[in-house]
C-alpha cells in the first residue's frame, strides 16, 4: 500500500482491521469492488447507509510516551499525528506504516516556558506554525506553543469559564478550522452555571465557543450531549471535537459506567444556519436557548474490529476511553480519514489505542 503525493493510493480503500500491534489483520467484510472493509453500520439522516469504513485497529505500546494521550492534530507534511499527553507537558509524534497497520512512536518533546501550576493536557491544534494546547482543564488554560514546543503565549478565555463542573470538567476539546481562521473549544460538562451534570433522562449543557483568530472574538453555542449510557453512575461529556470547516464540526461524546463500559459516538454540527450563537460573556445560558441540531456520524460500539481484545469489560471490545479526533488525508473514493486516540489514564485495564476511520462527507 503506497502514499502518493498527499493522497493516499486506490489499494489503501483496502480496509482490513489490525487488532493489537502484533495481530494478523481480520477480514469482516467485503465490498462490491474486492476491497476489504468493516461497516459501520451506521446509516445518515435519509436512512441510507453512511459509508464509515474501519480501516485499522492499533495498541500503542505501553511507554512514558504513548500514557494518557489527550489530543492529537495530524501533521500532513510530516505525516504523523503528533499527541500531547495529560499527565506531563509533552508532545509525541507518533508514525504510521503507509497502511496505518502499525504505529512507531517517537521520542517525547517538552512543552517549555509555561508558567508554575498545575498541569492537565486536554486539547491540540494547530495553525501555521503554532500549536495551541489546553493545558489546564479546570483552570482553565490555553496556550500557544510554537513549532518546537516553547509557550509564546496564554489565550484570554471568556469569564464564564471560571465556573468549571467539579471533579475536571472543564475545557476538555479544542480544534482549529482547515483555513485557519477559527479556534473551537467546549467544556466537557456544564459550567456550574449553565445547569446540571448528565442524568439517564437528559444530557448536560456545554458551551462550543468559536473564536475568530484575527479579531479575537469570541460567540458560543449551546450543545446538549447524550444522556448517560447503560449501566449505572459513571458520566458523559464532550471529549473532543474536530472542525472540518469554519462552520461544521465532528463532536465527540465520551461516556463511562464502572458496571458496563464506554460509550463512545461521533456526531456532526453545522453553525452556517445557526441564529442562536451568544456572546460568550453571557453569564449563564438561558433556559430557552436553542441548542445545536446533531446528526449520528457513527457509534463506535457499533464497529466490528475483528477479534480485538480489551483488558476489561466493555460491551464492544474496540471500546476505551476515546480523548482524541484528528483530520488525516483524503482517500481515493472521496472519504476522508479520521483518526480516534483513547487516553489510557495510565491505567493497566485501559489501552492506549488508534482507530483509522474513513468517512464520507468531510471536505
Amino acid at each position: 500500500m503506497l502514499l502518493r503525493s498527499g493522497s493516499i493510493s486506490a489499494a489503501l480503500v483496502i480496509a482490513a482491521v489490525a487488532c493489537g500491534g502484533s495481530s494478523p489483520p481480520a477480514v469482516v467484510g467485503t465490498g462490491a469492488d474486492g476491497s476489504v472493509s468493516a461497516d459501520a453500520s451506521t446509516a445518515d439522516d435519509g436512512g441510507r447507509p453512511s459509508g464509515v469504513t474501519l480501516l485499522s485497529v492499533f495498541d500503542l505500546p505501553r511507554s512514558r510516551a504513548t500514557r494518557a494521550i489527550s489530543a492529537t492534530v495530524y501533521d500532513e507534511a510530516g505525516r504523523a499525528l503528533v499527541a500531547l499527553l495529560d499527565r506531563e507537558p509533552v508532545l509525541v509524534r507518533l508514525t504510521p506504516s503507509a497502511d496505518y497497520r502499525t504505529w512507531t512512536v517517537g521520542e517525547p518533546i517538552a512543552i517549555e516556558g509555561r508558567a508554575a501550576g498545575p498541569y492537565d493536557g486536554e486539547g491540540l491544534a494547530k495553525v501555521g506554525a503554532s500549536f495551541y494546547a489546553v493545558t489546564n482543564e479546570s483552570g482553565p488554560t490555553i496556550e500557544r506553543l510554537d513549532a518546537a514546543g516553547k509557550v509564546v503565549e496564554p489565550l484570554v478565555l471568556p469569564a464564564p469559564y471560571a465556573g468549571v463542573r467539579p471533579g475536571n470538567k472543564g475545557i476538555e476539546s479544542l480544534t482549529a478550522s482547515p483555513s485557519g481562521k477559527h479556534l473551537f473549544f467546549a467544556n466537557e460538562q456544564a459550567l456550574t452555571v449553565d445547569g446540571a451534570g448528565p442524568s439517564k433522562d437528559r444530557g448536560t449543557r456545554v458551551r462550543i465557543d468559536r473564536r475568530d483568530l484575527a479579531t479575537g472574538d469570541d460567540v458560543i453555542f449551546p450543545y446538549l450531549t447524550d444522556p448517560l449510557g447503560a449501566g449505572t453512575g459513571g458520566d458523559m461529556g464532550v471529549s473532543e471535537m474536530l472542525a472540518i470547516s469554519d462552520t461544521e464540526l465532528l463532536v465527540l461524546e465520551r461516556g463511562f459506567q464502572s458496571d458496563y463500559g464506554n460509550t463512545v459516538r461521533i456526531y456532526r454540527v453545522s453553525l452556517a444556519a445557526s441564529t442562536d450563537a451568544l456572546p460568550a460573556s453571557t453569564d449563564v445560558l438561558p433556559a430557552s436557548a436553542r441548542l445545536l441540531e446533531k446528526s449520528l456520524v457513527v457509534d463506535l460500539g457499533s464497529l466490528d474490529c475483528g477479534g480485538c481484545a480489551h483488558p476489561s469489560r466493555q460491551p464492544n471490545p474496540i471500546l476505551d476511553n476515546y480523548e482524541a479526533l484528528a483530520l488525516g488525508p483524503k482517500l481515493v473514493d472521496g472519504r476522508r480519514v479520521v483518526f480516534v486516540t483513547s487516553d489510557d489514564n495510565a491505567q493497566s485495564t485501559q489501552v492506549a489505542r488508534v482507530l483509522t476511520l474513513a468517512i464520507p462527507g468531510i471536505p
